[in-house]
């Protein structure tokens, strides 16, 4: 069996498409596969409860036998469950896979080496992460995060995007908001540049989370046609491929630092897998996400952006073919139907 221990539970973006989702995929392979999440202490829980729920999961831990496998889906923030798997390790010694997709060794390094100290392998989700010599020489399987391609297409066959609705051309942005204001700020002198020039556009904006500075960036630019939403239920199955599936065009802009170039962005390739063209920036991972110019464009600075999304905006043809490269290329290399069969080859050999 083949448990995957996860920092947090399905609503989480890397737990779910590291843990929950690889684990069903698993399962479909033929690979016998099942997630421990940490308990979940709901309002109203009594002290009873939650010491019932921790007990439970303490147990089906130590239940882990030496014939079984681990994955530790980046645990770095529970330090109660590092030491439990330190004992496990120590009386059980089962196969164990410390699995990182992000820079949590820049804030945590102590931490990180002792979940490399105790496992016998790593994944990473990103080139620049597996280059850090924290590892200990350690064999390293690179797995940016998957995605389903085939949930995907059947959503992007069904949905419309702005345009073919009768509206206008939409850009899309999907995430957690708060925590990408850095890059997101990127984005406010480029549209203010696309607005001036009277390019015709709305902006979907997906993750505001109700917080005002995100919401500001973007209600503040005077004539930027503009729709925040707060967020979706990220955890049910098909609503993130729907969301997708109404953009016309997918932006990532990311800040030039080691976090940006460590993570794998997985809202790019939820972009493509609905069939849509990109404009990201050339940093980290999506430089290995698409070619430019094929599956959609890498621009460095504030022209080159507004340059590229003012050729999108304008050509449907073309946002028809990068985005169909880009739906292939994702099928082909980033889906769970193409990473299972390494990741497992890669578990057990």
């Amino acid at each position: 069996m083949i448990y995957f221990i996860t920092k947090s539970g399905r609503d989480a973006g890397s737990s779910r498409q590291r843990g929950f989702l690889m684990a069903e995929f698993l399962n479909k392979a033929g690979f016998p596969a099942e997630v421990i999440a940490p308990p979940e202490y709901l309002a109203g829980t009594t002290l009873f409860q939650k010491w019932g729920m921790q007990w439970r999961y303490t147990r089906k831990i130590l239940s882990i036998k030496k014939t079984d496998t681990v994955v530790l889906q980046n645990i770095i923030r529970n330090i109660r469950l590092i030491m439990l798997v330190a004992v496990l390790k120590t009386f059980r010694h089962p196969r164990t896979i410390f699995d990182i997709d992000d820079g949590s060794y820049m804030r945590n390094p102590w931490i990180v080496k002792t979940l490399v100290a105790l496992s016998d392998k790593i994944v990473v989700a990103s080139h620049r992460l597996a280059e850090w010599p924290g590892f200990q020489k350690k064999p390293i399987h690179i797995m940016p995060n998957p995605v389903d391609a085939e949930l995907a297409a059947r959503f992007s066959a069904k949905e419309k995007g702005g345009e073919k609705n009768g509206g206008d051309v939409v850009v899309g942005w999907i995430g957690g908001g708060p925590g990408s204001i850095p890059n997101l700020k990127l984005l406010v002198p480029i549209f203010q540049r696309l607005v001036a020039q009277k390019i015709s556009f709305r902006f979907r904006f997906i993750g505001t989370l109700g917080n005002v500075r995100v919401e500001e960036l973007f209600s503040s630019i005077p004539g930027l046609n503009a729709e925040l939403v707060e967020k979706i239920d990220w955890a049910k199955l098909g609503e993130i491929q729907k969301a997708n599936a109404v953009f016309d065009i997918g932006v990532c802009p990311l800040v030039d630092n080691e976090e940006s170039r460590v993570r794998c962005s997985l809202k790019v390739l939820d972009y493509m897998a609905a069939g849509i063209p990109v404009v990201i920036s050339p940093i980290g991972e999506n430089n290995y996400f698409i070619k430019n110019g094929e599956q959609g464009f890498l621009p460095a600075t504030l022209d080159e952006w507004a340059e590229k999304l003012t050729l999108l905006i304008k050509d449907a043809a073309l946002r028809q073919r990068l985005g169909a490269a880009g739906q292939k290329r994702v099928a082909e290399k980033f889906s769970y139907q193409a990473q299972v069969p390494g990741f497992a080859n890669f578990i057990f050999h």
